[in-house]
């Protein structure tokens, strides 16, 4: 893999990082009653969790799953789709897990939407940083980063309230 997409992997998890970090302050700061909800997004990016999405994921772009029967590396966009399934179900377990057992709290539908969030602001993250890239702006730059990460964590807030004010 190259040093340029490896940079982006980790650019995209800094972000994703600050982003839940800023989410769960505001959440706090304002009283939103998130708590679990933010303990869940933080299970969500734990080591154990990022780490079994990222080393499934590097392993597919190595092509070290993705080989025909040859042994020659061509990618089959068929086996390319279930094995990122894969790589976010193996982190989905993971972090459950990891949200059992620091939480004590087994919330099966709160955790899942709380990972879906967080893969929704891994998502929007990667289309907001190559968009400012486009744009020539530095997206590794600390205060780029952290108002970009704010901006984000904002907008995810304010959804959430929304959605939460209807459940």
């Amino acid at each position: 893999m190259s040093e340029v997409s490896e940079f982006f992997d980790s650019l995209t998890d800094l972000y994703l990082f600050l982003s839940i970090i800023f989410l769960a302050f505001l959440a706090r700061l304002l009283g939103a009653g998130l708590d679990d909800f933010s303990s869940a997004l933080f299970a969500c990016i734990s080591v154990p969790a990022t780490y079994s999405l990222v080393y499934y994921r590097r392993r597919i772009r190595r092509r070290r799953f993705v080989e025909s029967k040859e042994g020659t590396s061509v990618i089959e966009l068929g086996r390319l789709w279930v094995y990122e399934l894969i790589a976010v179900l193996a982190s989905y377990a993971t972090a459950y897990i990891v949200f059992v057992a620091s939480t004590g709290l087994t919330d099966l539908f709160l955790f899942t939407l709380a990972f879906f969030t967080a893969q929704a602001l891994r998502l929007f993250i990667i289309v907001v940083t190559r968009l400012l890239k486009a744009l020539k702006i530095d997206v590794s730059h600390p205060l780029v980063m952290f108002f970009v990460s704010f901006l984000v964590s904002l907008l995810f807030f304010t959804l959430l309230c929304v959605f939460f004010s209807y459940l």
